[in-house]
């Protein structure tokens, strides 16, 4: 008796366990997935330093495939692996996947061939050591999740578990799909919306006085738009008062021309400016160069300055001005940072006074965009994006808790029932006694 008392309580501290290992080792995949989806540029450029590291270059025309199904893999199977949703495969698909991660993660922590593991994207940077340590708590989970997740149920019945699926899928595919085509939902990287990139920004001055005035043997302050007119009123003294500002953020950035000179960056404070960004000057496809022909001509009239900036080789810029027939200036600039500033290749940045107000893949903007007054839902929604998110998994969750109540609406019905039954039974049992 004793030992089967001690073996239950075992069992409920062993279903413990496997919850909350369920709860946090699917949160991480959840989260790592998430990251990746919404910046899958990214990724992409990630998966590309990898294969340039290890000097399997021979995988590069693959990278757009390992682009697409890291994130959506992660976050799925984090997922069902947090609800319980085919049990037995998302553990062993995760355990798979970390086979190949912890031998990887090691290597990475002892010889350092990437800086940044980008596990979990730009979001957050953890050093390779972390990343390998972190690798082995949830390998150790997951062998545990192995051995034990079947003894506690999935939230929702096999017969729709399916359905379970379906969402988070069509949830991250929109999130990766934004982020590729227009731009990351979340910017996680410096050039943020109100980021100045030049350094001729104007300062303002923090400090404010209060003037004190007296007349009839009362003192009264005035600020310097207040000053009385009444010349009853003698000046006393006066006072500094600190002013709560935000600082503003300047994020310089350095372009150089033909002759490798560095630019002046005053040239970006003048007004209204368009950054065409072109990483990979040789893989833009030419159909793009004729909407980028047409922005220019069309944002000449309306006072909006065109300047390229790529990457790119003398002898690749030069056979860029003959396929594109571009009359606009063109600079080279630091590749990694071409990446960081917008995503896309070609992107456009949209400055004002120097300062970024959107920025989005040439292929989503329109001419009325170049205005200061006018957007496309593209340009719109990247600059909500955080609010995009926010709406698209709250709709995510509400589909998933309608699945839940249809889950649970036999067991509904039948609570109902049982409750009508044992109601009624009362009642005769109650007339009975009346009787």
């Amino acid at each position: 008796m004793k030992l089967n008392f001690l073996d239950s309580i075992s069992e409920v501290w062993i279903k413990r366990i496997v919850v909350a290992l369920r709860i946090l080792i699917g949160a991480i995949f959840v989260f790592s997935g998430l990251v990746k989806g919404i910046d899958v540029w990214g990724v992409f450029y990630k998966i590309q330093d990898y294969l340039v590291a290890f000097d399997w270059k021979n995988l590069l025309p693959y990278t757009n495939v390992a682009t697409s199904i890291i994130p959506l893999f992660e976050f799925l199977f984090g997922f069902l692996l947090m609800i319980g949703t085919f049990r037995k495969w998302s553990v062993i698909l995760l355990l798979a996947l970390m086979g190949f991660m912890l031998p990887l993660s090691l290597y990475i922590a002892i010889f350092n061939p990437v800086a940044d593991c980008g596990c979990f994207g730009e979001a957050v940077v953890i050093s390779n050591t972390a990343t390998f340590v972190k690798n082995i708590f949830i390998t150790l989970g997951l062998v545990f999740l192995f051995l034990e997740n079947g003894k506690v149920k999935s939230l929702y019945h096999p017969v729709i578990q399916w359905l379970s699926v379906v969402v988070p899928v069509v949830f991250l595919l929109i999130v990766m799909s934004l982020g590729y085509f227009v731009q990351p939902l979340v910017d996680f990287r410096p050039y943020k919306l109100g980021t100045s990139l030049s350094n001729t920004t104007t300062l303002t001055d923090d400090t404010e006085f209060l003037f004190i005035y007296e007349k009839d043997g009362v003192k009264k302050e005035f600020t310097i738009e207040e000053l009385p007119e009444d010349t009853a009123w003698v000046f006393v003294d006066r006072k500094e008062i600190k002013k709560e500002t935000s600082a503003e953020v300047v994020n310089h950035i350095s372009f150089y021309d033909e002759n490798g000179d560095v630019v002046e960056d005053d040239l970006l404070s003048q007004g209204a400016v368009a950054l065409l960004l072109v990483p990979d000057i040789d893989k833009v496809n030419v159909a793009s160069t004729f909407n980028i022909n047409d922005l220019h001509d069309l944002s000449k009239g309306l006072g909006v300055e065109t300047i390229c900036l790529t990457s790119g080789s003398e002898s690749e810029i030069r056979e860029w001005r003959e396929l594109s027939l571009a009359d606009y200036p063109i600079f080279t600039m630091d590749d990694s940072l071409l990446k960081s500033m917008a995503r896309g290749n070609p992107a456009l940045v949209r400055l004002s006074n120097g300062k970024i107000i959107w920025k989005v893949t040439v292929d989503c903007v329109g001419v009325e965009d170049l205005t200061d007054s006018s957007y496309s839902v593209e340009i719109w929604i990247m600059q909500n994006g955080g609010k995009v998110l926010v709406f698209l998994a709250f709709l995510a969750l509400l589909l998933l808790g309608f699945l839940y109540l249809i889950n649970k609406t036999p067991l509904l019905i039948k609570l109902g029932r049982t409750w009508h039954k044992k109601k009624k039974t009362n009642t005769a049992n109650s007339e009975k006694t009346e009787a």
